[in-house]
């Protein structure tokens, strides 16, 4: 797909109808509002799986969230444990296991998070595009209505016309002249030099040593 889903989406809700009319009226045909209603009905299936995806993305994460805090609470009662047997050096391991998982509490919560607001916005779009689908379709066959209702009066009848290739590549210019979405460019995260990275690493180090020394700390006046 030369487009992701996300920009499609902001394509299709973007696109001005009365912009579209006018092409219809300047092709004399159908053919660009049905191809835009049948692309907006691909996006829509798309959508839904997409959707399906954060949803499952969220439901992995409160699953290896349970499973993680399960972890830590059974460190805690082997730290504990260790202790009674004057094992010291295993105490500090698992505490040393138990702050691990607990940075990965944190990054699971923001992961369901994420996948729940990714869930969350992807069904507004989908409601979003069912009311335009159903927009466009109520503009296609008034507008068909219309121009029959000409003819007759007329004695009107269209010549041939375009071609479907070419009224599809129409309905793609008019969403393209529609929006003309922008994002402005991010500034680029300052390098960290290699002396820098080393110290930070060090002092990741040492405030690891001291978050376990204090936890190991409170374990002893707890017992």
């Amino acid at each position: 797909m030369t487009e992701s889903i996300a920009t499609r989406v902001k394509r299709i809700l973007s696109a001005s109808i009365a912009d579209l009319v006018d092409r219809l009226e300047a092709a004399q045909g159908e053919s660009v509002m049905k191809e835009t209603i049948r692309e907006i009905e691909l996006v829509i299936d798309e959508a839904r799986v997409e959707s399906g995806r954060a949803a499952a993305k969220r439901l992995q994460a409160v699953r290896q969230a349970q499973m993680t805090r399960d972890k830590i609470a059974d460190l805690a009662r082997r730290a504990k444990e260790a202790l009674e047997e004057s094992r010291e050096d295993l105490a500090e391991a698992a505490i040393s296991r138990q702050i691990d998982l607990e940075a990965q509490i944190v990054a699971l919560a923001g992961a369901e998070c994420d996948a729940g607001n990714a869930e969350d916005a992807i069904e507004r779009d989908i409601a979003a595009l069912t009311a335009r689908k159903k927009e466009m379709e109520e503009s296609l066959a008034a507008f068909v209505s219309s121009r029959r209702e000409a003819e007759r009066n007329m004695g009107f009848k269209p010549e041939g016309g375009m071609t479907p290739d070419r009224r599809a590549e129409n309905a793609a210019a008019a969403f393209d002249r529609a929006m003309k979405a922008t994002a402005g460019d991010m500034p680029a995260m300052a390098p960290v030099r290699a002396e820098t990275s080393a110290q930070l690493a060090e002092l990741d180090v040492l405030l690891r040593q001291k978050q376990v020394a204090e936890r190991l700390a409170a374990l002893k006046a707890s017992m």
